[in-house]
C-alpha cells in the first residue's frame, strides 16, 4: 500500500476503533514509501494530465505513481479520475 494511501486512511479514521483497525491492517500489508523513483513517475503523470487539461488530485497521482513503480493495481472507488492515467490497472471496489 502506498504511504499516501496510509495517510488517507489515517486522516479518514473517525473513531478510535477505525484507528485500531488500520493498525491491524498494517500488520499484514507492506507500506511503500514515496521515493525519488515514484516522484519521477508522478511528475510524468502530472505533465501528461496537465497537457490534456485533465488534472486530478496530487494524492491520486502519487498513489498511481506508486502502483506503476511497483507493478501493482489500484483498488479504488474513484475509478473516474484514475482512468485518466495510462499504464495503470484498476480494480473498482
Amino acid at each position: 500500500m502506498s504511504s499516501v494511501t496510509l495517510f488517507e486512511l489515517k486522516c479518514g479514521a473517525k473513531t478510535e476503533k477505525h484507528s485500531k483497525d488500520i493498525g491491524k491492517l498494517l500488520k499484514w500489508i507492506e507500506t511503500i514509501p514515496f521515493d525519488n523513483e515514484i516522484a519521477e513517475i508522478a511528475s510524468i503523470i502530472y505533465q501528461r494530465l496537465k497537457l490534456k487539461h485533465k488534472l486530478i488530485e496530487f494524492r491520486d497521482i502519487f498513489i498511481a505513481a506508486t502502483a506503476i513503480s511497483e507493478n501493482l493495481c489500484v483498488a479504488t472507488l474513484n475509478i473516474k479520475d484514475f482512468e485518466r492515467i495510462k499504464d495503470i490497472d484498476l480494480i473498482k471496489i
